[in-house]
């Protein structure tokens, strides 16, 4: 979760350090998102693949965390695993593609984020929700 904290943290900074460079805000907004729920996986002690596709990790967590409810489609964010880093330069995202991006990755995080408090588990470092 730390990780995935740093990575969101980076997203939320970069509209404003870096005018214009929306394509690094909405791959760090994909891997915050794809970190969180890579660690609720490994606290649920499931074994996950090695692939970026966040719906699919997301449908690996057992039922009754909040992630399922609260984000039904991450398409839009998984996407951004490999357009961000390989960006076709007549394709690249706009405002509005990152602002959407950070949105889904911050309700992910945050969703977990709470689910790790509603288990008493302590997330040291991680700013406050």
């Amino acid at each position: 979760m730390r990780l995935a904290a740093e990575d969101l943290e980076s997203a939320e900074r970069m509209p404003h350090n870096l005018s214009g460079r929306f394509r690094n805000v909405c791959f760090f907004a994909q891997q915050a998102a794809e970190k969180a729920i890579k660690a609720a996986l490994a606290l649920e002690a499931v074994h996950f693949p090695f692939l970026h596709d966040l719906d699919e990790l997301r449908e690996l967590l057992p039922d009754g965390w909040d992630v399922h409810e609260v984000t039904l489609h991450l398409h839009d964010l998984t996407e951004w695993a490999v357009r961000g880093r390989y960006a076709d330069p007549r394709e690249l995202p706009t405002e509005s593609d990152a602002q959407h991006a950070l949105d889904l990755a911050q309700t992910v995080f945050h969703s977990i984020k709470e689910e790790f408090n509603r288990r008493g588990i302590a997330l040291a470092g991680l700013p406050p929700s």
